[in-house]
């Protein structure tokens, strides 16, 4: 808000009888209130700070880009500031500097195209996802790699960055992170590497009364809901390593609690609340004023009830989100999956092929699409080398691969047919170069 409409509001509030009052401004204070000499906004039972003109860029930049901002997107970070602080067009601003926020244009990830698939929570603390990210840029500390682990109902997330990869050091991980800190879980997720699919794991497992469930390797959508938010935070921590290079293990914890006091848009509560009742003290909200004892019994009784119901309604709140992502999620994926004879660029990650630095480009290919498995996942054969790649990667690591036409030659496509799924038709090639464009 600027300067002069704050001025003119605040004062309207603090002497109604003044004269020379734009007529707006009357119509305008029914919304605001005086609070510690600060102007508020009244906003469904809520008082939230109005920020003046010269406050919006140090607010928005604590939200999204401060080290426990996390660089989430729009909605994501509208939402944290919107539980605390108002100003005018606010949302506008907020997307306009989101998606021009030059770490996160860096980092954009390949199109999906295959199916949603998700797993349902069976209650909090019982079933974990652990993934492995990695090899990322060598620490001072010589750390190279972050195991990730996200509960499934509260999304809190625990993270540690290792040296290597080894059984024993993610045994070690699932001990003191997760076992030592939140006790033993029911059910433990993770893909097939060699990392999680051993002998050391498999015996932990045994001696805790733990399952542990691989699922398809290269196929993220195969671990559904864990995936999607391994892929939120191994973000982060990229544009951490854009922003602070080999020192990225410095800003693993402000990650995680930039994560942890983030609203899910699953479970409509951050992880922070769903595991401890309250809502944690942030940069963001520490210059509030407290409302009420924090050390008053009764109330925190009260929370404690409270956060029991709302751990239901989380896990019923999932629910309903898988159901709506995977109808919307679905929607537009209808002809879009690749067929064989497709070229398509690889996310250089799954080719275990890390960018070596951000000039590095992200994707590799092109490679040409052999055959196609029923879960999403395609065999694929590079197409300078004329080698066929022995493992199936997930479609949702491909993007299509244009090639490029220069002036006046024809531009040929692959059409495809009805029935080409199931194998009773065949690709043809025609000629698009009349078509309209």
């Amino acid at each position: 808000m600027n300067t002069t409409e704050y001025e003119q509001i605040y004062n309207y509030l603090q002497n109604p009888n003044q004269r020379h009052v734009p007529r707006s401004i009357p119509q305008q204070s029914v919304n605001y209130t005086i609070l510690e000499d600060r102007l508020f906004r009244k906003n469904n039972g809520k008082y939230l700070l109005v920020i003046q003109s010269p406050e919006v860029d140090q607010i928005v930049s604590y939200a999204h880009d401060h080290p426990m901002g996390g660089h989430f997107g729009f909605e994501k970070t509208l939402q944290k500031i919107l539980q605390h602080y108002w100003w005018p067009k606010m949302g506008r601003y907020i997307e306009q500097y989101v998606k021009s926020c030059e770490t996160c244009q860096k980092m954009k990830n390949p199109t999906k195209v295959e199916p949603l698939q998700s797993i349902t929570p069976i209650g909090t603390m019982k079933k974990w996802g652990i993934d492995l990210i990695g090899p990322l840029p060598r620490t001072i500390k010589g750390n190279q790699y972050l195991v990730v682990s996200i509960d499934y109902l509260t999304k809190w997330p625990e993270a540690k960055a290792i040296g290597d990869k080894r059984a024993e050091t993610v045994a070690s991980f699932v001990v003191d992170e997760i076992i030592c800190r939140h006790g033993v879980p029911s059910e433990l997720v993770t893909d097939q590497g060699a990392e999680f699919n051993n002998q050391l794991l498999k015996h932990i497992a045994k001696k805790t009364s733990m399952t542990h469930i691989l699922t398809s390797p290269y196929h993220p959508q195969a671990n559904g809901q864990v995936e999607r938010m391994n892929q939120t935070l191994a973000g982060t921590i990229r544009k951490l390593i854009e922003d602070y290079g080999n020192t990225w293990e410095e800003y693993v914890a402000t990650a995680l609690f930039a994560y942890r006091t983030t609203r899910q848009s699953t479970t409509k509560y951050t992880p922070f609340y769903l595991l401890h009742g309250y809502e944690a003290v942030t940069p963001l909200n520490k210059r509030l004023a407290r409302i009420g004892n924090p050390k008053d019994l009764q109330k925190r009784l009260g929370q404690l009830i409270e956060i029991l119901s709302n751990r239901v309604q989380a896990r019923e709140n999932i629910r309903e989100r898988q159901k709506i992502q995977k109808k919307y999620y679905d929607r537009g994926l209808i002809g879009q999956s690749y067929i064989v004879g497709d070229l398509v660029w690889i996310d250089k990650k799954v080719l275990r092929r890390i960018p070596r630095d951000k000039m590095d480009p992200k994707l590799e290919g092109p490679f040409i699409i052999m055959r196609k498995n029923k879960n999403g996942t395609y065999y694929v054969k590079d197409r300078k080398t004329g080698v066929e790649l022995k493992t199936a990667y997930s479609g949702d690591k491909f993007r299509k691969y244009i090639i490029q036409r220069r002036w006046g030659e024809p531009m040929v496509e692959i059409e495809q047919l009805e029935g080409i799924h199931e194998g009773t038709e065949f690709p043809r090639q025609i000629d698009a170069s009349d078509e309209d464009v």
